[in-house]
């Protein structure tokens, strides 16, 4: 192989180039259709399971409470430096918390926080909550 190149290079010297350039190109093109399918598999983990209606996010916060983080700054700080792929922001992962509280069989159990609704943009009362995890929440870690 390494011989055909050689030749191919003093053979024809700006065909070599530009058959270069046509692989560079190849390559960079690879190598954003990778981080393109990394990032829509990433998405596509936030998304609930089959098997037990929980995505990568829920999972994770029931993981880190279990391990013993009860705030919502650490929760968001352990789980957002695990799934730093999804680029998840505070108010995102404040309204994944809600919704981990607010099913039909909660996760998660928010203690501290007087207006859950009138607090999503994680004011005083957010830092103040404690979290913890229901039985189904624990049942599922």
């Amino acid at each position: 192989m390494q011989s055909w190149i050689i030749k191919a290079q003093q053979d024809d010297p700006e065909a070599f180039q530009e058959l270069m350039r046509h692989f560079s190109g190849m390559a960079h093109a690879v190598s954003n259709q990778k981080l393109c399918i990394e990032a829509y598999l990433a998405y596509l983990s936030r998304l609930s399971s089959e098997p037990d209606g929980i995505g990568s996010v829920e999972r994770e916060v029931m993981k880190e409470i279990a391990a013993g983080e009860h705030s919502p700054d650490g929760l968001f700080r352990k789980v957002g430096n695990t799934l730093h792929q999804l680029g998840m922001g505070d108010l995102e992962f404040w309204y994944v918390l809600r919704t981990m509280a607010e099913r039909s069989q909660p996760l998660i159990m928010l203690e501290g926080v007087e207006d859950f609704k009138a607090d999503t943009a994680g004011g005083a009362s957010f830092k103040n909550t404690s979290i913890s995890l229901t039985k189904a929440g624990l049942s599922r870690v």
